[in-house]
């Protein structure tokens, strides 16, 4: 992962997001998370999320996008669902890592802090 890292430096192209400092690397085509050469096992909705938050990155992205992307739809209901997965996937990315790489910004969306 390391090599994989040095040679695709922040963005590795279309099939690969790749992001040195925190070690993340993201493959668009197995649908695979690494970080730190751990494999992280995410529900398909974290992996849509991430993925938005990773092609915007270092830029936050707003909420209704989010929402209007990943379930087609922007309401409270979709907020509350929003919510309980981006802390799934805070948990999943955090845990072992003593990392905080979702950053959220209040009454705006959430950011891939890289």
């Amino acid at each position: 992962v390391r090599a994989a890292l040095r040679r695709n430096q922040v963005s590795a192209g279309k099939n690969v997001y790749a992001f040195p400092r925190p070690q993340l690397l993201i493959n668009l085509d197995t649908r695979q998370v690494w970080l730190k050469d751990q494999l992280i096992k995410l529900s398909p909705l974290e992996f849509s999320i991430l993925i938005m938050l990773a092609d915007n990155a270092p830029k936050p992205v707003q909420y209704e996008m989010i929402a209007d992307k990943v379930w087609g739809e922007d309401n409270q209901a979709i907020r509350n669902r929003m919510k309980f997965t981006i802390h799934s996937l805070r948990k999943k990315l955090n845990t072992a890592h003593d990392l905080d790489l979702i950053v959220n910004h209040m009454n705006f969306g959430y950011q891939l802090d890289i």
